[in-house]
């Protein structure tokens, strides 16, 4: 029979119990697998749309601009529901949460896939944010409930990846898909994959009963409110995740590929391909900072070390690199490399969280990162538009968010001495 112990890990009673402990380990590994496909989807949904800019719009008869704001909609509901997914898992568990919203989600593409209007655009992207909006924290749900806690940093670093696995998917790889079949049959067969993810993750779950859900502990935003206010490490911790994703989402994302272009007169084609490489090193370095974290056992010293090197990589790319590739691509990298270490801050709400708070603490944390992106180019767009402040000044403002999480940091370090 299958338990779960006061730390929220699978244990086992049985009269053979290396031969089921083999079995949940890999219905274990199924489950995450499931889980982290989920994720993948949801990061290439976010991203799909700049390649649909011109084919969809064209066909439907609309403007590219009035088809990429209503593809926005996915965001919002993303960005909303990230304290209230938490909650759901917490309260329901993932193998009802995480399949029904596997299954709504893949439903919302579909209906995509067949919109004539801007409404139904909306509401298909809306209802896919809202369902997507699980994938992330699913992944660490799952996690943390299926395996040891020393693994639940690594599981960050995976997240993390799948995440950017499905932003680079959603670029070349989709364009060669949509050539061959057409975006409608490409975004079909997507769904129906993310459809078998569903109905795989529910069958896993259902070997599993008590690691799909939590005993029975109703969790409302209140307590959850004052478990985050009462503790003065979660608030530095939200904050230095800010600080850490703002740079990536609000610059590598939007502000580097107006630098580059206007200052540098670099093609799109080239800007967006030296884009990738942060995209890239992210997502490849995110599993390996939180191995090394793990080897150290140390969440704060890897952290400074990625915000010093983001530090240097962005003042360089903004005043030494001359429109010279080589040198973006190494500032790029720097700063890709800086993005993981948001790896961490997730680390340490699993290393401090009740266990009961989790899914509700990281998805607040979440829903702070997905907030930068908008935060980060409203913050430049003001700065240069209302404070006639040059572009390159303007852009200042990201290595001052590193000086900032630094500081951050530093205060979050004599904190854990005095406790």
């Amino acid at each position: 029979m299958l338990i779960t112990d006061s730390q929220g890990q699978l244990t086992l009673k049985h009269s053979h119990p290396s031969n089921y402990l083999t079995i949940t380990l890999v219905l274990g590994i199924i489950a995450v697998i499931a889980a982290i496909l989920f994720d993948t989807f949801s990061f290439f949904m976010q991203v799909s749309p700049t390649l649909l800019s011109n084919s969809v719009p064209a066909q439907l008869h609309i403007s590219k601009f009035s088809f990429l704001d209503a593809c926005l909609f996915y965001f919002f509901g993303y960005a909303l529901m990230q304290i209230p997914s938490g909650m759901i898992l917490d309260r329901f568990g993932a193998q009802r949460i995480l399949s029904i919203s596997m299954f709504v989600c893949a439903l919302s593409t579909l209906c995509f896939t067949v919109a004539t209007t801007l409404p139904l655009i909306s509401i298909s992207r809306l209802i896919m944010g809202i369902s997507g909006s699980f994938a992330y924290i699913g992944v660490l749900f799952v996690a943390i409930r299926l395996f040891p806690l020393r693994y639940f940093s690594m599981f960050v670093g995976i997240a993390e990846l799948a995440g950017a696995v499905g932003a680079v998917l959603a670029e070349n790889p989709l364009r060669l898909l949509i050539s061959h079949l057409g975006w409608h049959a490409s975004f079909e067969l997507l769904a129906f994959i993310l459809i078998f993810c569903s109905v795989l993750i529910y069958g896993v779950f259902s070997y599993l009963p008590n690691a799909g859900q939590h005993p029975g502990k109703t969790i409302n935003l209140r307590d959850c409110v004052l478990y985050m206010v009462k503790s003065r490490r979660f608030f530095l911790i939200y904050l230095i995740s800010f600080l850490i994703w703002i740079i990536p989402m609000g610059f590598i994302a939007y502000w580097a590929v107006v630098y580059l272009r206007s200052d540098f007169h670099i093609s799109l084609a080239l800007t967006t391909k030296e884009c990738s490489v942060a995209w890239i090193v992210q997502g490849v370095m995110s599993p390996v900072i939180a191995w090394w974290s793990n080897r150290i056992k140390q969440r704060i010293l890897p952290t400074l070390v990625c915000m010093a090197i983001g530090f240097i990589s962005a003042l360089a790319l903004i005043y030494l690199s001359h429109g010279q590739r080589a040198i973006i691509d190494l500032c790029m990298a720097g700063i890709g490399f800086s993005a993981a270490s948001i790896t961490l801050m997730f680390a340490l709400i699993g290393d401090f969280a009740d266990h009961h708070y989790a899914g509700s603490l990281m998805g607040f944390n979440n829903m702070l990162a997905v907030l930068a992106a908008p935060a980060g180019q409203l913050i430049i767009g003001f700065l240069t538009k209302t404070g006639h402040i040059a572009l390159p000044h303007a852009l200042l403002f990201f290595p001052a968010c590193y000086l900032l999480a630094m500081l951050l940091l530093a205060i979050f370090m004599k904190l854990q001495k005095k406790h």
